[in-house]
């Protein structure tokens, strides 16, 4: 695949992300508004609903990290072969900064995992 073709289909997957994160905002709004409910009439079933939506949320934007993760991997292994150095080590860069988001989803999605269970120990850690 060229370099061209290669970029637009990117852009177009990319346009895809702007999409669900456009729906990310939305339920995390609604999450909100059961959060609110939740606190303000003391109702239990609202309370689940926002973990559920905030749980939701947090695992589509783990795989949106992992998507951007392997975009970058293949991203720099074009790069190696076909780019120059200044592009390389950007191509690096970001493939840094994928990780730790990644990384860093992983680590919310364990806090909200550990926030949503009872205080059972199961042995986990």
């Amino acid at each position: 695949m060229d370099k061209l073709s290669r970029q637009l289909k990117l852009l177009k997957e990319e346009d895809f992300i702007w999409l669900i994160y456009y729906f990310i905002v939305t339920f995390a709004l609604v999450a909100n508004y059961f959060e609110r409910n939740s606190i303000l009439n003391n109702n239990k079933v609202s309370l689940k609903n926002a973990q559920k939506i905030t749980t939701t949320i947090l695992v589509v934007a783990f795989f949106i990290y992992l998507y951007f993760t392997l975009v970058s991997i293949d991203n720099l292994e074009f790069l190696k072969r076909n780019g120059n150095k200044k592009e390389v080590k950007v191509a690096f860069e970001r493939l840094i900064a994928n990780i730790l988001f990644l990384v860093a989803g992983a680590i919310a999605i364990y806090a909200d995992y550990d926030s949503n269970t009872s205080s059972i120990d199961i042995g986990i850690i």
